[in-house]
Parts: structure tokens; sequence; C-alpha cells
């Protein structure tokens, strides 16, 4: 089963990388991860550029789309669109 992990975010440059990483190191094969960024004005999409590579280099999926949203909850709809998954759990 493919496991979807959405990390909403607006200008977190410097706790994403944290994140992103616990992300990398999980070990589940059948994992795909979306950020879903609200139009950040920081370092975030650099940061979210180099950690795609870092996905790809481990054979792992990373996505993200950067554009305004409407806050959290039209946040996270965009990121399970992109997704393909059967359930969800928000946490």
């Amino acid at each position: 089963m493919k496991i979807s992990v959405i990390t909403p975010t607006l200008n977190r440059e410097h706790y994403l990388r944290d994140v992103m990483d616990s992300v990398l190191w999980q070990d589940y094969s059948n994992l795909e991860y979306i950020v879903v960024d609200g139009g950040s004005t920081d370092g975030t999409l650099k940061l979210l550029e180099e950690y795609k590579e870092k996905f790809n280099q481990a054979g792992k999926t990373m996505h993200y789309i950067s554009e305004k949203d409407n806050g959290f909850v039209r946040c996270n709809e965009q990121g399970r669109q992109n997704g393909k998954r059967r359930c969800c759990g928000d946490t």
C-alpha cells in the first residue's frame, strides 16, 4: 500500500529541513512525500529543490506545489488531490 505524507508549509524554511529529513529517513519503500507550500517568500523553495534531489537520489518520491492558497484546510486538499490514497489521517 502506498502511503502519502503531506506537509503544509508557509515561510518555515528553518523547520522544514528537520521535517523533510524525518520523512527521508523512513525505510518504508512505498512512501510518497508531498509538500504543499502556500507561496513562501523565504528560502523554502530553494530548500524544496534541494530535497527533491535528495529524495530522487535515495530512490524515493517527493513532489511539491508552491502557490498561494486559502490556508491549512485548502492546502491539505491540494496535497490529497495530488496523492494516491485509500485512507487519510490528519495529525
